[in-house]
């Protein structure tokens, strides 16, 4: 479930490092790291004397790139350490639309849900886990939804704000916030192509530390491939990668046939 505290802040600024709040993942899950990363995912890093920019100059660069773009695919994967739960998101989006899907595997069970969002409509299906805990809805009414097409519209402000985070292109990027400051803007290679490697070490709750990456592309356009964030604390440790690609292909989403309108009133759920 997403956190309902997130910011809807620009999603880069040349001050701080990315920050990402998903519904499952804590507040404190931040930024990436730089030779540690590159050491368990086989980056290596770039040869002496190869141009860099600096943080400033690369997030301007991405900014540039991301107003130009209408469509994204992308693939997260959170892990915690401590309870064995492993949530995998999945989405293709547009400027005003998309779908998502998402699976949390834990020792209690699983929770599937694909979500869509077109325009100001949202529309979600799943099982009891998926629809109480990844999309939000009411304990005392997912029962009777388990399996439906069920159509949220914004003006059931609290649920649909939950689904739409991320299924819109602009969400994706709004969603990550920003914590940290940026340290360092270097170059690095992943099967032979170059990156800009943005990364920062930020302190969390007690003495835990969230250490993060960011890559983007050297050459243009300049858009952001990989974001991945390892965060630990005396409980726990929190690993989030996610992977950018497919930007700009093609993309039809449509409302599902025979969706059920959502109204909560009091403590039932009207459809």
């Amino acid at each position: 479930m997403r956190d309902a505290s997130f910011s809807r802040r620009s999603a880069l600024n040349s001050e701080n490092v990315m920050r990402r709040v998903r519904r499952t993942t804590s507040a404190a899950a931040v930024a990436t790291a730089g030779l540690f990363m590159a050491s368990i995912l086989g980056v290596g890093v770039a040869p002496a004397g190869a141009t860099t920019l600096s943080g400033k100059g690369v997030i301007s660069l991405t900014q540039q790139a991301l107003s130009k773009e209408k469509t994204l695919h992308y693939v997260v994967v959170d892990s915690r350490s401590n309870s064995k739960t492993v949530v995998t998101y999945a989405g293709n989006v547009g400027r005003s639309s998309g779908i998502q899907t998402i699976t949390e595997k834990t020792k209690f069970g699983e929770g599937k849900a694909t979500i869509i969002v077109i325009g100001s409509r949202s529309y979600v299906r799943g099982n009891l886990v998926g629809l109480r805990f990844l999309a939000a809805f009411p304990q005392n009414q997912v029962v009777g939804l388990v399996g439906k097409w069920i159509e949220v519209p914004s003006s059931d402000h609290s649920i649909y704000q939950n689904l739409a985070a991320a299924v819109t292109l602009p969400s994706v990027f709004n969603e990550v916030t920003l914590g940290g400051r940026l340290v360092d803007a270097g170059l690095v290679t992943v099967s032979g192509h170059e990156y800009y490697n943005l990364r920062a070490t930020t302190k969390v709750v007690g003495t835990g530390s969230a250490v993060s990456t960011l890559l983007v592309s050297s050459s243009k356009p300049n858009l952001p491939f990989r974001y991945s964030v390892i965060t630990k604390t005396a409980k726990q440790t929190e690993t989030v990668h996610e992977l950018f690609d497919r930007w700009g292909e093609s993309l039809s989403v449509k409302a599902p046939a025979g969706a059920k309108l959502y109204k909560v009133r009091s403590t039932t759920a009207v459809i």
